[in-house]
């Protein structure tokens, strides 16, 4: 393989990995500003990536990326919450329907 090739597929590997990073931070962010506007607790203090994906958005490709969070009302029972990204921006956070 030549070297200037496998440079690249190393660079563009370390620009996703450091992009998901960053992303999962955003994502454990909104989903604790989520659960402290609705007045609930976030359980394990984190997000777990469920998807991600290439989708088309017009005429470009994009990275996007769903995280699912869980949450407690009363400190008993266990919701489930979900972040969406869709590129760098943040689409959705919100509870998932039928878990309340």
């Amino acid at each position: 393989m030549d070297p200037l090739l496998g440079l690249i597929i190393f660079g563009a590997l370390l620009w996703l990995w450091h992009n998901n990073l960053r992303a999962r931070e955003l994502a454990i962010t909104s989903a604790r500003q989520m659960c402290q506007n609705a007045d609930v607790q976030l359980l394990d203090a984190t997000v777990v990536l469920n998807w991600w994906g290439i989708k088309r958005r017009g005429m470009r490709l994009v990275l996007c990326r769903l995280y699912y969070f869980d949450y407690t009302v009363s400190g008993v029972d266990r919701h489930r919450g979900v972040v969406t990204f869709i590129g760098r921006q943040l689409d959705v956070v919100q509870k998932l329907p039928g878990t309340d």
